[in-house]
């Protein structure tokens, strides 16, 4: 998984391709959570920010959580996604991710960080400040 840049998945060399803007951004976030636990109602806010937490909202989260679904089983990676009730989080022992890197190694010469940070996502804003003070 890469963070650096723009969130992207690969498996195999090859991109995973998702279906829904959305599905990809709420596993970028659950990575961003570097494992923690993300509930129902703190993924909506994120992903729909300034948005009530209502019935249809809800819907709209779990139409995004299948199709996270399907596609981490279509690219075989399933077993990445802890997905309890109302709580979802990733297992990080299922996968590499330079940002996990980052915080292992610390500014190690494997570590290619660049300034960028899921540019491509406003909440991730917090955790490009905390990489970069670690650069300071």
């Amino acid at each position: 998984i890469k963070t650096f840049g723009y969130f992207d998945v690969f498996v195999d060399g090859k991109s995973v391709n998702f279906s829904s803007a959305k599905s990809k951004e709420l596993l970028a976030l659950l990575v961003d959570r570097n494992g923690g636990v993300v509930s129902t109602e703190q993924a909506i806010n994120f992903l729909w920010e300034g948005r009530a937490y209502d019935e249809t909202v809800q819907s709209l989260f779990r139409k995004v959580l299948r199709s996270l679904r399907a596609t981490l089983e279509e690219a075989g990676i399933q077993e990445i996604l802890v997905d309890n009730r109302n709580q979802r989080s990733i297992d990080k022992t299922k996968f590499s991710c330079d940002y996990y890197e980052l915080l292992e190694n610390g500014k190690s010469e494997k570590v290619k960080y660049f300034g960028k940070y899921m540019d491509q996502y406003s909440w991730a804003q917090a955790t490009k400040e905390q990489i970069d003070e670690m650069f300071k």
